[in-house]
Parts: structure tokens; C-alpha cells; sequence
């Protein structure tokens, strides 16, 4: 599970990578697995992820067990996607969709999301009297 980092003066990733993982080339990775472009621009006070050094290098990430005799749902397990190749694997060049104003297009909604129907209901936190029953 990946912990959360807040970047101090004189850190780079290469010297945060040596810290969590006892390898600075991890640096590349890291920047990846945060969406971080130029792994040179990291800024003072910004909050990175530091995943599990197996998480960084890609490994699948299990679901968790089903209850003593919970019968399987038939659904494959999915993978997660790691870092910033995952997501763009996964979910497309984002930054193709990102618009002037610095939004995120619709299109890209239309193109990469499905709705599903929730196998239950659940209530917002904030009005407990609306439930949820379908997410994106």
C-alpha cells in the first residue's frame, strides 16, 4: 500500500527512491506511478505516493478474499494500472483530451467510461435520505 510523502527542501526523487527503496534509479518509476512528467519539477510541499517497492515495479495487485462461502461473482479479477504508462494504457493519451481552459474534455468520458450498476445501494454520506446505485 503506498504512503503518502510530502517533498521537503533539497529532496529529488532519486534521493527519495534511495530512502524508500534503496535504489535511486527508481526515480523514473516513481515519477511514473505519480503522474509526474519531468521527474526534475517536483516542488516543495507537493504530495507524492511511495508505493510498495512491488506495487512501483508493477506488480498486480490482488482483490481482496471473498467471505468463507461467498460464491464467485464471474467477474476476472482486474488489474490495476501502475503509474503514469498504466493509466495512459488503460484510460488513453489523457493529456490529448485536455482542453484550453485546462479541463478535461467530455470526449474523453464518452470514450473511456461505462456506467455500472452497483450490486447494492449506498447512501451519500452527506444526505443519507439519496443513495447511490449506479457509478462511472
Amino acid at each position: 500500500m503506498a504512503q503518502r510523502y510530502k517533498i521537503r527542501r533539497g529532496d529529488t526523487l532519486g534521493k527519495i527512491a534511495r530512502r524508500f527503496y534503496g535504489d535511486a534509479r527508481l526515480y523514473k518509476k516513481l515519477a511514473l506511478f505519480n503522474g509526474i512528467r519531468n521527474p526534475s519539477r517536483i516542488e516543495v510541499g507537493q504530495l507524492i505516493e511511495v508505493p510498495s517497492r512491488g506495487e512501483l515495479l508493477g506488480g498486480l495487485v490482488r482483490p481482496p478474499a471473498a467471505a468463507p462461502g461467498a460464491r464467485p461473482s464471474g467477474v476476472a479479477p482486474l488489474a490495476t494500472p501502475h503509474g503514469l504508462d498504466g493509466v495512459l494504457a488503460t484510460f488513453g493519451n489523457i493529456f490529448n483530451f485536455i482542453q484550453e481552459d485546462g479541463n478535461l474534455s467530455p470526449r474523453w468520458e464518452s470514450q473511456f467510461l461505462t456506467r455500472t450498476r452497483l450490486p447494492f445501494s449506498i447512501p451519500l454520506s452527506w444526505d443519507k435520505s439519496k443513495i447511490v446505485r449506479r457509478l462511472y
